[in-house]
């Protein structure tokens, strides 16, 4: 220490002062400003956002042609901005290959078509179960079904109801 400065650092001896407590206290706790930790991420909906129950919100990447592909070919428009209804909302997520900013782009969707595509999408899979469950008996004897199946000969697995 240069000379004529005091020696300003706490010894063991010391006790701390209740403003430094109080300071050290406040800079250890977490922002409470909202308890759903949805809202502090970084794609959440933003607030402006949060009320709109007449679209589908969803974030897309604006890489590899994404954003203009669901804007062009299925039912999304960017989410103008609330403030600058010129600019579209969108957030830095990373960096591209080639070293680029690459963007988080905010599209909605009016809710009726999410929730028709929804319905479609549900139906898709409940038919591909329904064909996997439901598919046509093998005919052992068949020579070209048992190139694609296995059949357990002397299986007395049926379809239909139970016969003893």
């Amino acid at each position: 220490m240069p000379r004529g400065i005091p020696n300003r650092t706490r010894t063991e001896d010391q006790p701390e002062s209740p403003r430094v407590t109080h300071e050290r206290a406040q800079r250890r706790r977490r922002d409470d400003a909202t308890l759903d930790r949805v809202q502090s991420r970084k794609l959440s909906l933003p607030d402006e956002y949060a009320n709109d129950r007449d679209h589908f919100y969803y974030w897309a990447n604006d890489e590899n042609n994404r954003v203009h592909h669901l804007t062009t070919y299925d039912d999304y428009d960017p989410a103008p901005a609330v403030r600058n209804s010129d600019q579209t909302v969108r957030r830095l997520v990373g960096t591209k290959e080639n070293g680029d900013p690459l963007y988080a782009v905010l599209l909605r969707k009016p809710m009726e078509y999410h929730r028709q595509d929804q319905r479609k999408r549900e139906q898709l899979l409940l038919d591909e179960e329904r064909s996997r469950v439901e598919a046509p008996p093998v005919d052992p004897s068949n020579p070209q079904a048992r190139e694609h199946t296995y059949v357990v000969p002397g299986s007395s697995i049926k379809r239909g109801a139970y016969s003893p």
